[in-house]
């Protein structure tokens, strides 16, 4: 109050906006100690008072500045450190990736392992097939030149019979001039004989063509036989070295792929402990700002509070004071009216007078 009396006079809202301003500039104030802070520093300011505030608050501005720039490197150091876990991050998302393509590569070599594997295995069940179809085809083969053998054998006896019953017939012929009769009747039944060995004999020889025709389709398919035994044997060959190669080949890239996973596992091992000791120094650094941040921000709450309920205090006081100047404000303003009214009646009466005194000397001079 006694700064406010010395002020000059100010309307209402100036009187509130100023006393704000000053609670605002009182709280940066105490902050950076500087705890004589009035009003009459706002309103009429001294010289040194006002450099010496200038002083602190630059020295302040300068402070905050420093600070800030110091938390930015923090903040920029967090951001690369965080950026560095992710580029990790991805690099083992690749590893894993390759890992797992090589592990499918892999899978996928066994698999082809196993068809050629089923493959052989169907391949020696033909080969067997074969086999046994080679011995029936020799069974077969046997027993027709088993057959023929006898047909040429019967063919020998029956050419035999016939050169035998020629020279019979020779001779009957020779002796049909003696004895006709006896002979005609015999040779009529060696002529039927004849007939029915030359019946035979066409019977036989159609046998026997038959018998050669069976014989050369089985040579020509003991032949085909033979070639495809010939090439089942090649192939059988070609196969087994194909596939000890590729076995060889698949092998070596087995293992090369192993030795590449196990690297890769050291690799990613090497780097979780990286990053988790990177992470246990960031998360240590982090939880060391976050202390000294939950510090200053309890320390701030509590200045807070106590400058809270100081401006409660000074509102408090305030409004006391603007309620004691209303109530003299309403007081002066009924005196007022109370004397403005006194002083209208006084002034009607004073005009009733003078008019009742200016009529007695109008009716004065009347008479």
């Amino acid at each position: 109050m006694e700064q406010c009396a010395i002020m000059s006079y100010f309307k209402d809202s100036d009187t509130i906006n100023l006393t704000n301003l000053h609670a605002a500039l009182t709280q940066i104030f105490d902050k950076i100690f500087l705890r004589d802070f009035c009003i009459t520093d706002i309103t009429n300011p001294g010289q040194k008072r006002l450099r010496r505030q200038a002083k602190y608050l630059a020295n302040f501005i300068l402070y905050t500045m420093q600070k800030k720039l110091e938390f930015n490197d923090r903040i920029d150091e967090i951001h690369a450190r965080s950026r560095l876990l992710e580029e990790l991050k991805d690099k083992k998302a690749q590893i894993v990736e390759s890992v797992n393509r090589k592990t499918l590569h892999e899978e996928k070599q066994l698999s082809l392992m196993k068809k050629l594997e089923s493959d052989m295995q169907h391949m020696q069940l033909k080969i067997e097939k074969n086999n046994k179809g080679e011995l029936e085809l020799e069974v077969i083969r046997n027993k027709a030149e088993k057959e023929n053998q006898e047909a040429k054998e019967l063919c020998v006896s029956v050419k035999t019979t016939v050169m035998r019953l020629s020279k019979v017939i020779e001779g009957l012929q020779s002796e049909v001039v003696h004895s006709p009769e006896r002979f005609q009747l015999r040779l009529n039944e060696l002529e039927e004989q004849k007939n029915l060995k030359m019946e035979e004999r066409v019977i036989m020889q159609e046998a026997i063509q038959d018998k050669k025709h069976s014989i050369k389709k089985i040579e020509t398919e003991l032949n085909v036989v033979q070639k495809m035994n010939d090439e089942l044997a090649t192939l059988k060959t070609i196969y087994e070295q194909n596939q000890k190669a590729q076995s060889d080949i698949i092998k070596k890239h087995i293992e090369s792929l192993k030795n590449t996973w196990i690297e890769h596992q050291n690799r990613l091992a090497v780097y979780k402990v990286q990053v988790n000791t990177e992470k246990n120094e960031i998360q240590s650094r982090h939880e060391e700002d976050i202390a000294r941040l939950r510090d200053l921000h309890e320390r701030l709450l509590s200045e807070k509070e106590l400058k809270t309920a100081q401006l409660c205090t000074k509102k408090v006081g305030f409004n006391a004071k603007c309620l004691k100047r209303n109530q003299l404000h309403e007081e002066i303003r009924r005196k007022e009216e109370k004397s403005s009214a006194l002083v209208h009646s006084l002034q009607e009466i004073y005009n009733n007078e003078i008019a009742d005194e200016l009529e007695l000397r109008e009716a004065y001079k009347g008479l």
